[in-house]
């Protein structure tokens, strides 16, 4: 049921996609002559004459990339295969290099459908193995709840994140069509369009076809994606899940509870459904189920016909993809918003009688969205055992931070970043897939020559990119150099190198004219840009100084050695320090903190926040300031090469009117 707490739902931001969608049945796939029986109520075949398959070959997996064995490959089913991929292209998608969240709280959540029984193919494993093989320890699990099963997933990593579980979730849905056999008892139950078309509000509309689609979101909290600089696609404001409850049997929608759902979550998010101007339905295309639908959202969203509301669903497109829909749905609603324009249903000839009242709405042409409107939508989902989702998306209504590089031509951003040099790295697992990338990436900017902000593209290949094995890099000042350059590379492998530990100082290795070259660059401003803000926040907290003063004064005039000053600085200069190695894609295994330069080490763990880190650091400079000028004797710090059993006698023989040992 949707939460009852008044709170506005946090919102979350949709910042990655990967999908695998159908098209049309390769007749390597199906032959649905050997078991088509034209009347449904025959139990030993179906009545559907077409469906809706991806095109790749679904046998062929690069088991090697993942790190699997051949022997382990094998075993595994090619919905968990696929998944795994689209899951990879989503982070990709997000900016997101594996190395980033491997051994993070990241979350998995998969919906699925089809019902397996070995460790290789069972249903729990779809959500754990990508856990597993991707090193991510937030929950894992898999979801059944038939054809809602991908916004149930959704919402259910909505409420993790909300909660802290985890900073960033996988959502997955997967479904492909092994086998004939789950289709006679579908079939059977008069579930099945014959034409295998799902006929969205069509009069030719007598059940759904089935559609195989495997896809991959990845979420984060709209503030800390906006925070991180992550491309948000949409944002999520509301979802939850209900059920219908006893209806004329089990399979039947109820139109009361559809309703009651949609209503619910509006007022938790205090939002008007009024105001929305399009919601994709869940459309299968059945007899009753459309009407019910389109009935309900009537209700909610314009029961006066007195708003602006269009109605489509992705199923006319390209059938039912059953548990991944709802995902399907929500990576078509995020492309609405995000380009402005409503496409037409697909294949609608005659609209259902008992829906004439919503043709006015335009489902039946390509539609810009209303000028006047919130670009807000709603997405529903419902499961034949009458598990009912729904979720409410938003274009995103502010500007997301760029890579750290300010546009000094007001004119068009293009001529300065056009003139500077810019170091392009490349990577790929092996060899002839880096090949095949830097040919692919050739193609690409030999089309955009003109428009190509080259800034951008070196900041996520560098910084967004998964670093793997085989490698190769080039420093262009303008895209049709780059472009001409890509298939004259010279490729190396890495050799394998340690881990990378970050070790930062307390106090003492201060100097009056520390990360003053790093302050004074033009490219890149991450360094300058972290200290800026480390002033501001140091300001906030009541500092009578400017750091970024104090960092440029000469050697006469530099007050760097007394505590008030050594402290902070030193804090905020390492915070930069770890800024700047991130944005180039360094990161460490581990960090060791000496003194205050522990509160560096805990910023770069990721353990306190920037302004969590200077506050601890600041209130630790006051206390150090104040025992200098209250308490007379000097203090003075031994390093002891002695293990803890050694030391503590020594400890011990301190005098408590001496001071407090911790």
């Amino acid at each position: 049921m949707p939460s009852t707490c008044l709170q506005t739902p946090i919102p979350i931001a949709i910042i990655g996609i990967g999908c695998r969608l159908p098209g049309d049945v390769p007749p390597d796939r199906w032959n649905w002559e050997s078991f088509h029986h034209p009347y449904s109520d025959f139990q030993e075949g179906h009545n559907q004459r077409g469906g809706h398959f991806i095109q790749q070959d679904i046998g062929a997996w690069d088991a090697k990339f993942f790190g699997v064995s051949p022997n382990e490959a094998k075993a595994i089913d090619p919905q968990q295969r696929i998944l795994l991929e689209t899951s990879y292209e989503a982070l990709e998608n997000a900016g997101i290099p594996l190395e980033s969240i491997c051994g993070s709280d990241t979350a998995v959540y998969v919906a699925t459908f089809t019902k397996y029984h070995v460790t290789g193919t069972h249903k729990a494993i779809v959500a754990n193995r990508i856990s597993y093989l991707f090193d991510l320890k937030g929950p894992s699990l898999s979801l059944d709840t038939a054809c809602s099963g991908g916004l149930v997933a959704l919402r259910q990593a909505c409420q993790g994140i909300r909660n802290r579980e985890s900073k960033i979730a996988l959502v997955g849905g997967t479904n492909l069509i092994l086998s004939p056999e789950f289709m006679f008892g579908m079939s059977f139950l008069n579930m099945l369009n014959d034409d295998g078309k799902s006929y969205s509000f069509d009069e030719r509309g007598s059940g759904y076809g089935r559609g195989e689609g495997v896809a991959t979101l990845v979420l984060k909290r709209l503030d800390d994606a906006l925070q991180d600089g992550d491309p948000i696609r949409a944002v999520i404001r509301n979802t939850g899940v209900n059920q219908d409850g006893k209806t004329n049997g089990i399979t039947y929608p109820s139109a009361e509870s559809q309703e009651m759902l949609a209503r619910a979550l509006y007022t938790q998010a205090g939002l008007d459904p009024k105001e929305t101007a399009y919601v994709e339905a869940h459309g299968t295309g059945t007899i009753d189920g459309d009407k019910i639908e389109l009935g309900a959202i009537q209700e909610v969203f314009c029961p006066n016909n007195d708003s602006e509301l269009y109605v489509g669903s992705v199923k006319a497109n390209m059938g039912h993809l059953e548990c991944t829909s709802g995902l399907a749905a929500v990576i078509k609603t995020a492309l609405i918003l995000e380009k402005g324009y409503i496409p037409s249903v697909p294949s609608l000839v005659n609209l259902k009688k008992s829906l004439r009242d919503i043709d006015k709405h335009g489902i039946k042409q390509l539609q810009q969205w209303p000028s006047n409107a919130i670009r807000r939508a709603s997405v529903q989902n419902f499961g034949f055992g009458g598990t009912n989702a729904h979720v409410i998306l938003e274009a995103l209504d502010v500007s997301p931070r760029t890579n750290g590089e300010a546009h000094t031509n007001g004119v068009n951003h293009l001529k300065k970043h056009m003139e500077s040099p810019r170091l392009f790295v490349f990577s790929a697992k092996s060899k002839d897939c880096l090949r095949l990338n830097l040919s692919e990436l050739q193609k690409w900017v030999s089309s955009r020559q003109e428009t190509l902000h080259l800034g951008d593209l070196a900041h996520t290949l560098a910084s967004r990119r998964s670093l793997m094995a085989w490698r190769a890099s080039y420093v262009a000042s303008s895209a049709e150099d780059l472009a001409s350059s890509l298939d004259r590379l010279s490729l190396t492998r890495s050799s394998r190198h340690p881990p990378v530990v970050f070790l930062f100082t307390g106090q003492g290795a201060q100097w009056f004219a520390m990360g003053r070259e790093l302050l004074q660059a033009a490219s890149p401003s991450v360094f300058r840009d972290s200290i800026f803000k480390s002033d501001k926040i140091f300001k906030s907290l009541g500092l009578t100084w400017s750091l970024v003063e104090e960092l440029q004064r000469d050697k006469a005039y530099s007050q760097i050695d007394k505590s008030e000053f050594a402290q902070p600085a030193s804090t905020a200069i390492q915070v930069a320090l770890v800024d700047l190695l991130k944005h180039l894609g360094i990161l460490p295994e581990a960090v060791v903190g000496h003194s205050s330069g522990e509160i560096a080490a805990a910023y770069a763990a990721g353990v306190l926040t920037q302004e969590e880190a200077l506050t601890v650091s600041f209130c630790r400079s006051q206390i150090a300031s104040w025992c200098q000028e209250m308490i007379p004797t000097r203090g003075a710090m031994l390093a002891a090469g002695l293990g803890e059993a050694s030391i503590l006698p020594y400890i011990q023989q301190v005098p408590y009117s001496r001071g407090i040992v911790l």
